[in-house]
Protein backbone atom coordinates (compact mmCIF):
# COMPACT_ATOMS: atom_id res chain seq x y z
CA UNK A 1 0.00 0.00 0.00
CA UNK A 2 1.18 3.35 -0.70
CA UNK A 3 2.56 6.19 1.94
CA UNK A 4 1.72 8.60 -0.59
CA UNK A 5 -2.11 8.22 -0.26
CA UNK A 6 -5.01 9.30 1.86
CA UNK A 7 -7.82 7.40 2.53
CA UNK A 8 -11.42 7.58 0.86
CA UNK A 9 -14.02 7.85 3.50
CA UNK A 10 -17.45 7.31 3.83
CA UNK A 11 -17.89 8.56 7.73
CA UNK A 12 -21.51 7.91 7.55
CA UNK A 13 -21.69 4.21 6.32
CA UNK A 14 -17.70 2.58 7.99
CA UNK A 15 -17.04 -0.59 6.75
CA UNK A 16 -14.93 -3.19 7.98
CA UNK A 17 -12.26 -3.57 5.02
CA UNK A 18 -8.87 -4.31 5.13
CA UNK A 19 -8.30 -0.60 4.27
CA UNK A 20 -10.04 0.90 7.28
CA UNK A 21 -8.88 -1.74 9.80
CA UNK A 22 -5.25 -0.33 8.54
CA UNK A 23 -6.42 2.86 9.10
CA UNK A 24 -6.83 2.54 12.65
CA UNK A 25 -3.28 1.70 13.63
CA UNK A 26 -1.35 4.65 11.88
CA UNK A 27 1.75 5.55 13.04
CA UNK A 28 1.97 7.62 16.68
CA UNK A 29 5.34 9.33 14.72
CA UNK A 30 2.32 11.69 12.74
CA UNK A 31 0.83 12.91 15.77
CA UNK A 32 3.69 15.55 16.37
CA UNK A 33 6.08 17.60 14.69
CA UNK A 34 9.70 15.73 14.30
CA UNK A 35 11.34 19.19 15.20
CA UNK A 36 10.99 22.98 15.47
CA UNK A 37 9.73 24.81 12.63
CA UNK A 38 12.38 27.31 12.57
CA UNK A 39 15.36 26.00 10.80
CA UNK A 40 17.68 28.18 12.58
CA UNK A 41 16.68 26.04 15.82
CA UNK A 42 16.95 22.61 14.24
CA UNK A 43 19.26 22.72 11.70
CA UNK A 44 22.18 22.78 14.03
CA UNK A 45 24.24 19.52 14.48
CA UNK A 46 23.33 17.91 16.84
CA UNK A 47 20.00 18.76 17.66
CA UNK A 48 17.31 17.83 20.09
CA UNK A 49 13.77 18.14 20.13
CA UNK A 50 11.50 16.84 23.13
CA UNK A 51 7.63 16.95 22.18
CA UNK A 52 5.22 14.84 23.21
CA UNK A 53 1.42 13.83 22.19
CA UNK A 54 -2.08 12.39 23.67
CA UNK A 55 -3.52 9.11 24.07
CA UNK A 56 -5.96 7.12 25.54
CA UNK A 57 -5.33 3.92 27.16
CA UNK A 58 -7.59 2.17 29.49
CA UNK A 59 -10.28 4.71 29.47
CA UNK A 60 -7.58 7.22 30.71
CA UNK A 61 -5.95 10.07 28.69
CA UNK A 62 -2.47 10.22 29.03
CA UNK A 63 0.73 12.44 27.25
CA UNK A 64 3.36 10.01 25.81
CA UNK A 65 7.03 11.86 26.12
CA UNK A 66 8.86 11.98 23.01
CA UNK A 67 12.54 12.79 22.47
CA UNK A 68 14.38 13.02 19.04
CA UNK A 69 17.92 13.26 18.75
CA UNK A 70 19.26 14.27 15.18
CA UNK A 71 23.00 13.83 15.26
CA UNK A 72 23.27 16.34 11.71
CA UNK A 73 20.29 18.49 12.74
CA UNK A 74 16.54 18.24 11.03
CA UNK A 75 14.29 20.59 9.20
CA UNK A 76 10.61 20.32 8.38
CA UNK A 77 11.00 20.16 4.85
CA UNK A 78 13.04 16.67 5.73
CA UNK A 79 9.89 15.22 7.04
CA UNK A 80 8.30 15.47 3.43
CA UNK A 81 11.03 13.55 2.04
CA UNK A 82 11.13 10.65 5.26
CA UNK A 83 7.26 10.19 4.19
CA UNK A 84 8.12 10.17 0.18
CA UNK A 85 10.70 7.25 0.35
CA UNK A 86 8.81 5.28 2.86
CA UNK A 87 6.00 5.55 -0.11
CA UNK A 88 7.82 4.77 -2.90
CA UNK A 89 9.49 1.80 -0.91
CA UNK A 90 6.03 0.25 -0.23
CA UNK A 91 4.35 0.87 -3.88
CA UNK A 92 6.94 -2.01 -4.98
CA UNK A 93 5.65 -5.57 -5.46
CA UNK A 94 8.10 -6.84 -3.04
CA UNK A 95 8.55 -4.41 -0.31
CA UNK A 96 12.01 -4.53 1.23
CA UNK A 97 14.04 -3.13 3.91
CA UNK A 98 16.22 -2.43 1.83
CA UNK A 99 15.52 0.66 -1.14
CA UNK A 100 17.31 1.10 -4.09
CA UNK A 101 16.56 3.88 -6.74
CA UNK A 102 18.46 6.50 -8.23
CA UNK A 103 17.60 10.18 -7.29
CA UNK A 104 16.53 11.04 -10.34
CA UNK A 105 13.71 7.91 -10.14
CA UNK A 106 12.99 9.20 -6.15
CA UNK A 107 12.85 12.90 -7.00
CA UNK A 108 11.04 12.92 -10.23
CA UNK A 109 7.83 10.55 -8.29
CA UNK A 110 7.65 12.94 -5.26
CA UNK A 111 7.28 15.82 -7.83
CA UNK A 112 10.65 17.49 -7.01
CA UNK A 113 12.46 17.67 -9.79
CA UNK A 114 12.19 20.62 -12.22
CA UNK A 115 15.20 19.28 -14.28
CA UNK A 116 17.86 15.75 -14.27
CA UNK A 117 20.78 16.78 -11.95
CA UNK A 118 21.73 20.39 -10.55
CA UNK A 119 21.53 21.58 -6.62
CA UNK A 120 18.39 19.32 -6.08
CA UNK A 121 20.20 16.25 -5.71
CA UNK A 122 22.77 18.00 -3.41
CA UNK A 123 20.00 18.98 -1.21
CA UNK A 124 18.27 15.77 -1.09
CA UNK A 125 21.71 13.46 -0.47
CA UNK A 126 21.90 16.28 2.78
CA UNK A 127 18.40 15.21 3.56
CA UNK A 128 19.38 11.55 3.59
CA UNK A 129 22.05 12.18 5.66
CA UNK A 130 19.95 14.13 8.43
CA UNK A 131 17.32 11.30 8.51
CA UNK A 132 19.96 8.08 8.86
CA UNK A 133 21.08 10.59 11.65
CA UNK A 134 18.06 10.71 13.33
CA UNK A 135 17.49 8.90 16.95
CA UNK A 136 13.60 8.58 17.93
CA UNK A 137 12.16 7.94 21.68
CA UNK A 138 8.86 7.09 22.90
CA UNK A 139 7.25 6.15 26.07
CA UNK A 140 4.14 5.39 24.75
CA UNK A 141 4.72 4.50 20.69
CA UNK A 142 1.70 2.70 20.20
CA UNK A 143 2.43 -0.84 18.02
CA UNK A 144 0.54 -1.88 15.61
CA UNK A 145 1.44 -5.35 15.71
CA UNK A 146 1.05 -5.88 19.36
CA UNK A 147 -1.68 -3.85 19.26
CA UNK A 148 -0.41 -1.54 22.81
CA UNK A 149 1.74 0.96 23.61
CA UNK A 150 5.45 0.51 23.79
CA UNK A 151 8.68 2.25 25.61
CA UNK A 152 10.24 2.33 22.30
CA UNK A 153 13.36 3.86 20.50
CA UNK A 154 14.42 3.47 16.92
CA UNK A 155 16.61 5.14 13.84
CA UNK A 156 15.02 5.96 10.63
CA UNK A 157 17.52 4.96 7.77
CA UNK A 158 20.71 4.23 6.88
CA UNK A 159 22.29 4.98 3.34
CA UNK A 160 25.01 4.05 1.18
CA UNK A 161 25.21 6.88 -2.06
CA UNK A 162 27.99 6.88 -4.64
CA UNK A 163 30.14 9.94 -4.14
CA UNK A 164 29.33 12.00 -6.87
CA UNK A 165 25.47 13.19 -7.33
CA UNK A 166 26.16 12.70 -11.27
CA UNK A 167 26.65 8.98 -10.92
CA UNK A 168 24.27 6.63 -12.77
CA UNK A 169 24.28 3.87 -9.76
CA UNK A 170 21.29 3.80 -7.42
CA UNK A 171 21.21 4.85 -4.11
CA UNK A 172 20.94 2.68 -1.29
CA UNK A 173 18.33 3.25 1.59
CA UNK A 174 18.25 0.90 4.82
CA UNK A 175 15.33 1.31 6.46
CA UNK A 176 15.94 0.32 10.73
CA UNK A 177 14.68 -3.13 11.00
CA UNK A 178 12.04 -1.51 14.01
CA UNK A 179 10.77 1.41 11.99
CA UNK A 180 10.15 -1.18 9.24
CA UNK A 181 7.94 -3.21 10.91
CA UNK A 182 5.58 -0.82 12.46
CA UNK A 183 5.09 0.61 8.64
CA UNK A 184 4.53 -2.83 7.38
CA UNK A 185 2.04 -3.42 10.25
CA UNK A 186 0.00 -0.61 8.91
CA UNK A 187 0.02 -1.96 5.74
CA UNK A 188 2.55 0.77 4.44
CA UNK A 189 0.16 3.68 4.69
CA UNK A 190 0.66 7.10 6.07
CA UNK A 191 -2.68 8.21 4.05
CA UNK A 192 -2.00 11.37 2.21
CA UNK A 193 -1.50 12.86 -1.01
CA UNK A 194 2.35 13.69 -1.02
CA UNK A 195 2.66 14.33 -4.66
CA UNK A 196 -0.34 16.31 -5.42
CA UNK A 197 0.13 20.12 -5.85
CA UNK A 198 -2.00 21.21 -3.37
CA UNK A 199 -0.79 19.60 -0.69
CA UNK A 200 2.99 20.22 -1.89
CA UNK A 201 1.59 23.67 -1.92
CA UNK A 202 0.98 23.74 1.53
CA UNK A 203 4.07 25.15 4.22
CA UNK A 204 5.44 22.34 6.38
CA UNK A 205 3.00 23.60 9.54
CA UNK A 206 0.12 23.26 7.65
CA UNK A 207 1.20 20.00 5.71
CA UNK A 208 1.94 18.55 9.42
CA UNK A 209 -1.87 19.49 10.50
CA UNK A 210 -3.10 18.08 6.88
CA UNK A 211 -1.05 14.84 8.29
CA UNK A 212 -3.17 14.88 11.57
CA UNK A 213 -6.11 15.44 10.34
CA UNK A 214 -6.21 13.02 7.52
CA UNK A 215 -5.28 10.12 10.67
CA UNK A 216 -8.17 11.72 12.34
CA UNK A 217 -10.77 12.00 9.54
CA UNK A 218 -10.50 8.47 8.45
CA UNK A 219 -11.96 6.99 11.23
CA UNK A 220 -14.28 10.02 12.64
CA UNK A 221 -15.99 13.52 11.11
CA UNK A 222 -14.58 15.69 13.66
CA UNK A 223 -11.76 15.70 15.21
CA UNK A 224 -11.44 16.06 19.33
CA UNK A 225 -10.78 19.86 20.77
CA UNK A 226 -7.24 20.62 20.41
CA UNK A 227 -5.88 22.44 22.98
CA UNK A 228 -4.13 25.45 20.99
CA UNK A 229 -0.38 25.48 23.09
CA UNK A 230 -0.22 21.89 22.86
CA UNK A 231 -1.56 22.19 19.01
CA UNK A 232 1.10 24.35 17.91
CA UNK A 233 4.01 23.60 19.63
CA UNK A 234 3.77 19.90 19.83
CA UNK A 235 2.06 19.02 16.58
CA UNK A 236 3.00 21.96 14.11
CA UNK A 237 6.16 22.94 15.72
CA UNK A 238 6.36 26.65 16.86
CA UNK A 239 7.98 27.62 19.51
CA UNK A 240 6.64 26.88 22.90
CA UNK A 241 7.27 30.82 23.95
CA UNK A 242 5.16 32.13 21.39
CA UNK A 243 2.44 34.25 22.38
CA UNK A 244 -1.18 33.26 22.72
CA UNK A 245 -2.27 35.55 20.04
CA UNK A 246 0.41 34.67 17.69
CA UNK A 247 -0.21 31.26 17.66
CA UNK A 248 -3.86 31.98 17.24
CA UNK A 249 -2.71 33.44 14.08
CA UNK A 250 -0.20 31.55 12.97
CA UNK A 251 -3.40 28.26 13.24
CA UNK A 252 -5.54 30.13 11.49
CA UNK A 253 -3.34 30.87 8.76
CA UNK A 254 -2.75 26.74 8.50
CA UNK A 255 -6.34 25.68 8.73
CA UNK A 256 -7.57 28.73 5.56
CA UNK A 257 -5.01 26.59 3.60
CA UNK A 258 -6.85 23.21 4.37
CA UNK A 259 -10.18 24.95 4.32
CA UNK A 260 -9.30 26.12 0.39
CA UNK A 261 -8.10 22.76 -0.34
CA UNK A 262 -11.20 21.43 1.20
CA UNK A 263 -9.22 19.14 4.23
CA UNK A 264 -11.70 20.41 6.87
CA UNK A 265 -15.24 22.14 6.49
CA UNK A 266 -16.65 24.98 8.47
CA UNK A 267 -19.53 23.55 10.45
CA UNK A 268 -23.29 24.99 10.29
CA UNK A 269 -23.42 28.43 11.32
CA UNK A 270 -19.40 29.08 11.29
CA UNK A 271 -18.11 31.61 8.77
CA UNK A 272 -14.66 32.16 9.39
CA UNK A 273 -11.56 29.45 10.57
CA UNK A 274 -11.27 31.99 13.40
CA UNK A 275 -14.45 31.80 14.85
CA UNK A 276 -13.82 27.58 15.58
CA UNK A 277 -11.49 28.75 18.52
CA UNK A 278 -13.31 28.00 21.85
CA UNK A 279 -12.28 29.84 25.20
CA UNK A 280 -11.53 27.63 28.26
CA UNK A 281 -10.12 30.26 30.49
CA UNK A 282 -7.49 33.17 30.46
CA UNK A 283 -5.23 32.39 27.89
CA UNK A 284 -6.64 29.00 26.90
CA UNK A 285 -8.20 28.24 23.79
CA UNK A 286 -9.14 24.86 22.44
CA UNK A 287 -10.17 24.29 18.40
CA UNK A 288 -11.98 21.09 16.45
CA UNK A 289 -11.55 20.73 12.68
CA UNK A 290 -14.37 19.34 10.31
CA UNK A 291 -13.86 16.68 7.77
CA UNK A 292 -13.81 18.03 4.19
CA UNK A 293 -15.56 17.29 0.91
CA UNK A 294 -12.18 16.10 -0.32
CA UNK A 295 -12.87 12.75 1.55
CA UNK A 296 -15.80 12.59 -0.09
CA UNK A 297 -14.71 13.29 -4.11
CA UNK A 298 -12.21 10.26 -3.74
CA UNK A 299 -12.73 6.57 -3.94
CA UNK A 300 -10.55 4.27 -2.01
CA UNK A 301 -9.02 2.58 -5.23
CA UNK A 302 -8.08 5.24 -6.41
CA UNK A 303 -6.18 6.54 -3.53
CA UNK A 304 -4.99 3.32 -1.45
CA UNK A 305 -2.90 2.50 -3.67
CA UNK A 306 -0.78 3.09 -7.26
CA UNK A 307 0.88 -0.22 -8.11
CA UNK A 308 3.75 -0.46 -10.18
CA UNK A 309 2.03 -0.81 -13.64
CA UNK A 310 4.76 -0.67 -15.76
CA UNK A 311 8.90 -0.85 -16.38
CA UNK A 312 9.18 2.39 -16.28
CA UNK A 313 7.71 2.76 -12.53
CA UNK A 314 10.10 0.44 -11.32
CA UNK A 315 13.07 2.40 -9.35
CA UNK A 316 15.19 -0.88 -10.89
CA UNK A 317 14.69 1.30 -14.33
CA UNK A 318 16.89 3.27 -14.47
CA UNK A 319 19.68 1.16 -13.22
CA UNK A 320 19.23 -1.81 -15.56
CA UNK A 321 18.64 0.60 -18.33
CA UNK A 322 22.36 2.10 -17.81
CA UNK A 323 23.61 -1.06 -18.03
CA UNK A 324 22.44 -1.80 -21.79
CA UNK A 325 19.52 -3.45 -21.18
CA UNK A 326 16.60 -2.88 -23.33
CA UNK A 327 12.79 -2.35 -22.07
CA UNK A 328 11.54 -5.99 -23.69
CA UNK A 329 14.40 -7.51 -21.38
CA UNK A 330 13.74 -5.44 -18.21
CA UNK A 331 10.59 -6.49 -18.14
CA UNK A 332 11.39 -10.12 -18.47
CA UNK A 333 13.81 -9.74 -15.74
CA UNK A 334 11.39 -7.70 -13.27
CA UNK A 335 8.99 -10.10 -14.10
CA UNK A 336 11.29 -13.52 -13.56
CA UNK A 337 13.98 -12.70 -11.23
CA UNK A 338 13.19 -11.45 -7.49
CA UNK A 339 13.84 -7.93 -6.96
CA UNK A 340 16.22 -7.53 -3.95
CA UNK A 341 19.08 -9.75 -6.22
CA UNK A 342 18.15 -7.95 -9.08
CA UNK A 343 18.58 -4.22 -7.16
CA UNK A 344 22.33 -5.62 -5.52
CA UNK A 345 23.36 -6.82 -8.86
CA UNK A 346 22.76 -4.00 -10.69
CA UNK A 347 24.69 -2.16 -8.02
CA UNK A 348 27.74 -4.27 -8.37
CA UNK A 349 27.49 -4.32 -11.96
CA UNK A 350 27.65 -0.75 -12.06
CA UNK A 351 30.47 -0.23 -9.53
CA UNK A 352 32.54 -2.60 -11.90
CA UNK A 353 31.56 0.07 -14.88
CA UNK A 354 32.38 3.35 -12.78
CA UNK A 355 35.24 1.79 -11.74
CA UNK A 356 36.80 -0.77 -13.63
CA UNK A 357 35.42 0.26 -17.21
CA UNK A 358 34.14 -2.18 -19.44
CA UNK A 359 37.51 -4.36 -19.94
CA UNK A 360 36.30 -5.76 -16.86
CA UNK A 361 33.28 -8.07 -18.50
CA UNK A 362 34.55 -10.58 -20.34
CA UNK A 363 31.32 -10.31 -22.73
CA UNK A 364 29.32 -7.73 -21.54
CA UNK A 365 28.01 -5.63 -18.34
CA UNK A 366 24.44 -6.70 -19.22
CA UNK A 367 25.97 -10.52 -19.37
CA UNK A 368 27.62 -9.93 -16.51
CA UNK A 369 24.34 -8.99 -14.17
CA UNK A 370 22.29 -11.14 -15.96
CA UNK A 371 24.41 -14.24 -14.70
CA UNK A 372 24.36 -12.63 -11.35
CA UNK A 373 21.01 -12.21 -11.21
CA UNK A 374 20.58 -16.09 -12.21
CA UNK A 375 23.03 -17.43 -9.88
CA UNK A 376 21.80 -14.96 -7.15
CA UNK A 377 24.95 -15.26 -5.09
CA UNK A 378 26.11 -13.05 -2.92
CA UNK A 379 28.16 -10.36 -3.29
CA UNK A 380 31.87 -10.48 -5.40
CA UNK A 381 34.91 -10.33 -3.43
CA UNK A 382 36.27 -7.31 -5.66
CA UNK A 383 33.15 -5.16 -4.36
CA UNK A 384 33.61 -5.91 -0.96
CA UNK A 385 37.16 -4.55 -1.23
CA UNK A 386 35.90 -1.66 -3.03
CA UNK A 387 33.58 -0.68 -0.34
CA UNK A 388 36.32 -0.95 2.63
CA UNK A 389 38.36 0.77 0.19
CA UNK A 390 35.57 3.75 -0.67
CA UNK A 391 34.59 3.76 3.66
CA UNK A 392 38.80 4.20 4.49
CA UNK A 393 39.38 7.44 1.33
CA UNK A 394 35.97 9.17 2.81
CA UNK A 395 37.60 8.63 6.21
CA UNK A 396 40.83 9.85 5.23
CA UNK A 397 39.57 13.01 3.04
CA UNK A 398 37.33 13.85 6.19
CA UNK A 399 40.13 13.96 7.77
CA UNK A 400 42.01 16.49 5.02
CA UNK A 401 38.89 18.80 4.58
CA UNK A 402 39.29 19.53 8.62
CA UNK A 403 42.62 19.98 8.42
CA UNK A 404 43.81 16.61 10.19
CA UNK A 405 46.58 14.34 9.47
CA UNK A 406 46.12 10.82 9.48
CA UNK A 407 49.00 8.41 10.70
CA UNK A 408 48.47 5.01 9.56
CA UNK A 409 49.57 3.34 12.42
CA UNK A 410 47.73 5.69 14.50
CA UNK A 411 44.70 5.09 12.17
CA UNK A 412 44.56 1.47 12.36
CA UNK A 413 44.73 1.80 16.49
CA UNK A 414 41.66 4.03 16.09
CA UNK A 415 39.76 1.92 13.67
CA UNK A 416 40.36 -0.89 16.71
CA UNK A 417 39.70 0.92 19.73
CA UNK A 418 36.40 2.19 18.08
CA UNK A 419 35.07 -1.12 16.82
CA UNK A 420 36.18 -2.50 20.79
CA UNK A 421 33.90 0.14 21.90
CA UNK A 422 30.76 -0.56 19.51
CA UNK A 423 31.09 -4.33 20.87
CA UNK A 424 31.03 -3.04 23.91
CA UNK A 425 27.92 -0.99 23.47
CA UNK A 426 26.18 -3.52 21.48
CA UNK A 427 26.96 -6.23 24.40
CA UNK A 428 25.83 -3.45 27.62
CA UNK A 429 23.34 -1.58 25.97
CA UNK A 430 21.49 -3.55 23.23
CA UNK A 431 18.72 -6.06 24.57
CA UNK A 432 19.70 -9.45 23.29
CA UNK A 433 16.23 -10.73 21.52
CA UNK A 434 16.64 -7.40 20.04
CA UNK A 435 19.81 -7.82 18.56
CA UNK A 436 18.84 -11.31 17.11
CA UNK A 437 15.88 -9.96 16.03
CA UNK A 438 18.00 -7.44 13.98
CA UNK A 439 20.05 -9.89 12.80
CA UNK A 440 17.55 -12.22 11.29
CA UNK A 441 15.53 -9.31 9.78
CA UNK A 442 19.64 -9.00 7.67
CA UNK A 443 19.82 -12.56 6.91
CA UNK A 444 16.76 -12.24 4.93
CA UNK A 445 18.28 -9.50 2.48
CA UNK A 446 21.57 -11.94 1.57
CA UNK A 447 19.57 -15.23 1.91
CA UNK A 448 21.31 -16.52 -1.14
CA UNK A 449 24.56 -16.31 0.11
CA UNK A 450 26.87 -18.84 1.56
CA UNK A 451 25.59 -19.40 5.18
CA UNK A 452 28.97 -18.13 6.48
CA UNK A 453 29.20 -15.13 4.46
CA UNK A 454 25.34 -14.62 4.75
CA UNK A 455 25.78 -14.23 8.61
CA UNK A 456 28.46 -12.24 8.86
CA UNK A 457 27.40 -9.76 6.34
CA UNK A 458 24.11 -9.68 8.37
CA UNK A 459 25.67 -8.69 11.65
CA UNK A 460 27.61 -6.16 10.06
CA UNK A 461 24.36 -5.06 9.02
CA UNK A 462 22.60 -5.00 11.84
CA UNK A 463 25.36 -4.24 13.90
CA UNK A 464 25.26 -0.71 11.84
CA UNK A 465 21.40 -0.39 12.58
CA UNK A 466 21.99 -0.87 16.22
CA UNK A 467 24.51 1.92 16.81
CA UNK A 468 22.45 4.63 16.85
CA UNK A 469 23.34 5.77 20.35
CA UNK A 470 26.97 5.13 19.98
CA UNK A 471 28.91 7.80 20.44
CA UNK A 472 32.90 7.81 20.37
CA UNK A 473 34.98 10.64 19.31
CA UNK A 474 36.05 11.43 15.87
CA UNK A 475 39.69 10.32 14.92
CA UNK A 476 40.72 14.09 15.52
CA UNK A 477 39.70 14.17 19.39
CA UNK A 478 40.96 10.72 20.15
CA UNK A 479 44.37 11.09 18.40
CA UNK A 480 45.03 14.12 19.76
CA UNK A 481 43.66 12.59 23.15
CA UNK A 482 45.92 9.69 22.91
CA UNK A 483 49.03 11.92 22.15
CA UNK A 484 48.55 13.75 25.19
CA UNK A 485 48.28 10.54 27.38
CA UNK A 486 51.02 8.60 26.07
CA UNK A 487 53.33 12.23 26.43
CA UNK A 488 51.87 12.16 30.22
CA UNK A 489 52.86 8.58 30.33
CA UNK A 490 56.57 9.44 29.09
CA UNK A 491 56.47 12.17 32.03
CA UNK A 492 55.24 9.63 34.41
CA UNK A 493 58.35 7.17 33.45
Amino acid sequence: MSVLNPPSAHPSRPTRTREQRSGLAQLSIIEHALCSLDPALSLIAPYQHKTGYFYTDANKRRFANVSIFAALGLSSRDEYFLWGLLALTFNQPQPSIEFLATPHFCLKKLGYLAAKGGKQYAEFRATIKRLAGVFYQCDAFYDPRLQTFQDTGFGLLKYSLPQRDDSSRAWRIVWDPLFFEYVQATGGKLFFDLTSDTFRSFDPASRRLALLLHKIFWRRKVSPPFELRHLGTNVLGYSPHRLTKYLKRDITHCAEKLLAANFIALPSGVDRVADLFEKRGRGLYAIRFERGSYFEQHSIDQLSHHPVTSAADSPLYEPLKTIGFEDAAIRSILKKYDHQVIARWAQYTQVAMETKGRKFFSKSPEAYCLDGIKRGTSAPDWFLDHQRDERRRQHDEDLQARGVSADPNLTIAYRKARKEALHKFLREEIDRNRYQKTVETFLGMFKDAPEDVAKQQAIEEAERHLSAGFRFPDYGEWSSATAIGRLAASYGE
